[in-house]
């Protein structure tokens, strides 16, 4: 860029990346897309070049984990395997602007286990769960107050 007096300015400048995470249950599909911004109003980000992985592919398998997929428009999507159960690794995701600029942003997705089943204080399983849908448990919990109507308390080390 130069002025009238032919004096020459340099700048650099870069597109941001509104991150997104997405939640879910185990085994459940989920999808997210980063919110990539020009840096300079502009210089548009080329929506002509697709987004991708920071490898340049749009699938990535890993074994045993799940599979990711990210779409021209950069949408991710992850898809866990069904008894898949841990910590799942983000992925980094590139796009760039009508220069050549490139950003990139990671989709981190989170996967939650649901509880399977309670046990009682002899250790057997108590048949039925309540859920967040309203489902009640199938089973009497009964309990034992004491004289005074209190509940019996065990403490817990370290809560």
């Amino acid at each position: 860029m130069s002025d009238n007096a032919l004096k020459t300015v340099t700048d650099k400048y870069r597109p941001t990346v509104t991150p997104v995470t997405s939640v879910g249950n185990k085994s459940a599909t989920q999808t997210g897309k980063p919110i990539f911004t020009e840096g300079d109003s502009r210089v548009s980000i080329n929506d002509a070049v697709p987004v991708t992985f920071e490898d340049s592919t749009t699938t990535k398998t890993i074994s045993c984990l799940g599979s990711y997929k990210v779409a021209a428009d950069g949408t991710v999507t992850f898809t866990p395997e069904a008894e898949f159960t841990g910590p799942v690794p983000a992925v980094t995701v590139v796009h760039e602007d009508v220069n050549g600029t490139k950003d990139s942003a990671t989709y981190p997705p989170t996967l939650y286990c649901p509880v399977r089943s309670f046990v009682d204080k002899n250790g057997k399983e108590i048949p039925g769960n309540p859920t967040v849908d309203g489902e009640q448990a199938k089973a009497e919990i009964s309990c034992s107050p004491t004289e005074d109507s209190e509940q019996e308390k065990k403490e817990i080390p370290s809560y």
